[in-house]
């Protein structure tokens, strides 16, 4: 009996370990064709190498948009989507990351790190529409500061990172989190506005 659950068991982790792979290939194949449909014939949009895509990818807009190698984007619960709105807008996403239905929204410039972890938020460098009393008239100011999130970030799902901000290296933005001012290194922060709730040491766990 011991013998007969113990073969089951192997075949079972043998046609897990096949469907592992096969829905590794397909995601690399994916990535080729996106590498194909945006990056061709498009000199704005470049692509690192051993691009992995599981659901929709959507880039749209004159800026540029540039993704390095090992990017994992995994839009099936929310399509992923860059989308610029200036011509000298700059949307930047570092090697080894993983972008999971993450909405961007760039007038300016947005740079993620390497090996940042990026959930279903929107992170936007512009108010999109001025905040002053004469926001229909053509000359109302509108707002945008670039947003910089450093290496080995992780940002939880429907949080929103604004204009202007600067998160440092290591932090975790709680899921929900509304952040319009700066986050330190190796900070959790969460809430809305979002504020400091720990610290991150090299010892924990």
């Amino acid at each position: 009996m011991a013998s007969k659950t113990l073969a089951l068991f192997k075949i079972i982790k043998a046609i897990a370990h096949l469907s592992q792979t096969a829905n590794h290939i397909l995601a690399l194949l994916k990535g080729f064709y996106y590498k194909f449909k945006y990056g061709l014939f498009n000199k704005r949009v470049a692509f690192g190498k051993r691009l992995l895509i599981r659901g929709p990818l959507k880039i749209s807009g004159p800026g540029k948009v540039v993704i390095g190698d090992n990017v994992s984007i995994d839009g099936s619960g929310h399509p992923v989507t860059p989308f610029t709105h200036h011509k000298d807008a700059v949307i930047s996403i570092g090697s080894n990351s993983f972008v999971n239905g993450t909405r961007f929204g760039c007038q300016k410039q947005i740079i993620v790190g390497d090996y940042a972890i990026l959930g279903d938020a929107r992170i936007m460098d512009t108010d999109f529409h001025s905040i002053y009393p004469n926001r229909w008239s053509s000359d109302a100011i509108v707002e945008s500061k670039p947003i910089i999130i450093g290496k080995n970030v992780w940002i939880g799902a429907a949080s929103a990172i604004l204009k202007g901000v600067t998160i440092g290296n290591n932090s975790v933005i709680g899921f929900g989190a509304v952040v319009s001012k700066n986050v330190p290194p190796n900070c959790v922060v969460a809430g809305n506005p979002a504020k400091p709730v720990k610290n991150l040491v090299e010892n924990d766990r």
